[in-house]
């Protein structure tokens, strides 16, 4: 008489189960922080990429202004100052006046007023230094911070300090201060305001720089 034979069904083992789990444990516990880290460090990219293009940009549009100047009329020779004052040969862009004032820099050239950094980053620390040898042979050298903090991480931010020397093109006959306009001086205030020449009259405006 034949016994009958038990079948053999292949299955898993409460061994093999556990094995498995711990394995994906693993995997899992290496995976999680590349994955919420991603977010974030596309966020510090993103700070990182908004701090460089600012800082490229005051740089380039204050070289400009610089070099086609005429002459530094503030700070004198020596002395470094908040904000740069530059006297330029066209009536429109005379005076030109350089500072930071709520974490922006900007530009006035006349009587218009133009900002040459966006809101999303934060600019401090904005200084130049008249560095002159002479009348004749004009340099300043202009240094600042830019920093950007990102809203969801404001224990990371990014801050990147930029320094630049500019010279002046020289200028064989200065035509700037046709008026004879006064300088740009501080108001009782302690606020910059100058007089642009506008159609031959000296007119007043006042800015929002604070005198240092």
């Amino acid at each position: 008489m034949k016994r009958p034979r038990h079948a053999h069904h292949s299955g898993t083992t409460l061994v093999e189960l556990l094995l498995f789990l711990a394995i994906m444990g693993i995997i899992m516990t290496s995976l999680f922080p590349i994955i919420f880290s991603a977010p974030e460090n596309r966020l510090f990219q993103n700070n990182i990429s908004a701090v460089e293009h600012n800082g490229a940009q005051v740089l380039v549009n204050t070289t400009r202004r610089i070099q086609n100047a005429e002459r530094i009329i503030s700070p004198i020779i020596d002395a470094s100052s908040s904000f740069l004052v530059l006297q330029h040969a066209s009536g429109s862009l005379n005076p030109t006046i350089i500072g930071e004032s709520g974490g922006i820099v900007y530009v006035f050239e006349g009587s218009a007023k133009r900002a040459i950094s966006t809101p999303d980053v934060s600019v401090s620390q904005f200084m130049v230094k008249n560095t002159s040898a002479s009348a004749t042979r004009q340099s300043v050298l202009m240094s600042f911070f830019v920093m950007r903090v990102s809203n969801l991480r404001p224990d990371r931010p990014y801050n990147k300090y930029f320094e630049q020397l500019v010279r002046l093109f020289p200028a064989d006959q200065p035509a700037g201060a046709r008026c004879g306009c006064v300088a740009p001086v501080c108001s009782p205030t302690n606020v910059m305001t100058w007089h642009p020449c506008v159609n031959s009259i000296c007119t007043n405006v006042v800015s929002n720089l604070s005198c240092p």
